[in-house]
């Protein structure tokens, strides 16, 4: 699968980079996630990416996965620092 940037520029799909982006926006709230959350949400958005059966998707499409999953799992501090951050 190959990622979008908003810069125009096409990347490999990183699960390491989709991994450290929650785990950083998770040490900006006061209860960090401990690995297995952060291996948990960070499958569940892959899960949602491959469900879309795209060879190509968009960084923005990512974002709304991860916030979709932080919802889902009940993480409303760290979703809304993860939407602050990529704004």
């Amino acid at each position: 699968m190959k990622v979008l940037k908003r810069s125009g520029e096409l990347q490999d799909f990183d699960f390491g980079k989709l991994e450290a982006s929650i785990a950083r926006a998770s040490d900006d709230v006061k209860e960090p996630f401990t690995m297995s959350d952060v291996e948990n949400i960070s499958h569940g958005v892959l899960k949602r990416l491959m469900s879309m059966d795209k060879e190509v998707i968009g960084s923005n499409e990512i974002s709304e996965a991860v916030l979709s999953e932080l919802q889902k799992n009940n993480f409303t501090d760290l979703a809304q620092t993860y939407i602050n951050d990529k704004i």
